[in-house]
């Protein structure tokens, strides 16, 4: 769903093809946490990544890149990055889902709106599959991943580059990680169910229909995640918790 196609290789040509490594991507990962728990400043630098963890600079150099392509950092003055804003707080979220519901319904009524039919049924599919499954069965990042990629899918369909740029870069910002209280799996199901119900609508070219049930979908969200963290779900069946 982002864009990429796997081609075959040449007959008896090696594929080696370059994948990060799970130093780097702990390392990157090391760095996301210590940020959101208040361990790093607004910004960092090569030096200050090599003295902390105590690492080489191409270490150091393939995190801040992996960093940026993940649009959790960007190029400050001279040597440095500074850290994007994040989902660390309640209060950022707050902000990210009025932002959401600012941008998003506006993009399923876009006149240029055009989702590709394949995506939308194959993330029905998946979408039903895992509602179909036990509370104690539920996959957590199966879920995110397919919230995630619903949401951006709204974006991509839009038509309007700008609206579709802000909305996918803030999509980039909901897979990094954070410290944000957990939501039940009770709160997940009927989240995708109002997903498959915005699905319904845009596949019947009910759009005003999609952008209000996408906006009550996302006041929902914005209503009761702080609540419903932990209420009688057992600590296993809680999403965000890592």
């Amino acid at each position: 769903g982002k864009g990429y196609r796997l081609l075959a290789s040449p007959v008896g040509q090696a594929f080696n093809a370059a994948l990060p490594q799970a130093e780097e991507e702990e390392l990157a990962a090391s760095v996301l946490r210590d940020r959101m728990a208040g361990r790093l400043g607004d910004s960092i630098s090569i030096s200050e990544l090599m003295r902390r963890y105590d690492i080489g600079r191409p270490a150091a150099q393939k995190a801040l890149q992996q960093l940026s392509e993940s649009q959790a950092i960007e190029r400050g003055p001279g040597q440095s990055w500074l850290f994007r804003p994040s989902l660390n707080s309640l209060a950022a979220l707050e902000e990210s889902l009025k932002f959401r519901l600012i941008l998003e319904p506006e993009a399923l009524l876009s006149p240029s709106f055009n989702a590709d039919p394949q995506r939308l049924a194959l993330l029905r599919s998946a979408m039903q599959s895992l509602l179909a499954r036990p509370v104690e069965d539920f996959d957590l990042q199966q879920f995110r991943e397919l919230d995630i990629s619903f949401h951006e899918l709204l974006a991509q369909s839009c038509g309007n580059r700008f609206i579709s740029d802000a909305l996918l870069q803030h999509q980039g910002l909901r897979r990094l990680p954070n410290l944000l209280p957990s939501v039940s799996v009770h709160r997940l199901q009927e989240a995708l169910r109002e997903h498959l119900q915005i699905i319904a609508q845009i596949e019947r070219g009910q759009m005003e229909i999609a952008a209000d049930l996408l906006r009550l979908h996302l006041r929902l969200s914005a209503a009761q995640r702080p609540q419903t963290a932990n209420r009688g779900i057992p600590q296993s069946h809680l999403f965000g918790r890592r």
